[in-house]
């Protein structure tokens, strides 16, 4: 028992580390973009990325950070582009650009060792 209580800890503490790293990347890659450019962006991440939680709305409904963030980065004037392989949140009105590389369950190792295959 107490060892599931643990995993359970450091997958969120995990969830967290990924969601600053994710952050910071941005924030290097938006300081480092002149606003004229159009920035593309792939929402990279599990769960938190796709929005999916218990209850499990559809893929049309799931948004996770990304409509919030796009939401920031186009009030802010920038001219964002999100990228990745998934389309999940297109029934969410207002509408925005839902693409992303969520995986649902999977670990912070998966979506390492896949990343440079998405990034092509």
């Amino acid at each position: 028992m107490k060892k599931v209580y643990l995993n359970m800890i450091f997958r969120r503490q995990l969830s967290k580390k990924l969601v600053v790293i994710i952050v910071i990347l941005l924030s290097i890659l938006i300081s480092s973009t002149t606003i004229a450019q159009v920035i593309r962006i792939m929402p990279l991440g599990d769960s938190i990325t796709t929005g999916e939680h218990y209850g499990y709305p559809t893929f049309g409904e799931r948004a996770g950070y990304r409509k919030p963030l796009y939401e920031l980065l186009i009030a802010n004037a920038y001219d964002v582009n999100f990228v990745g392989s998934l389309n999940w949140g297109f029934d969410i009105v207002p509408s925005f650009d839902c693409d992303h590389e969520g995986h649902p369950g999977w670990s912070a190792r998966q979506i390492a060792s896949n990343v440079y295959g998405w990034l092509e």
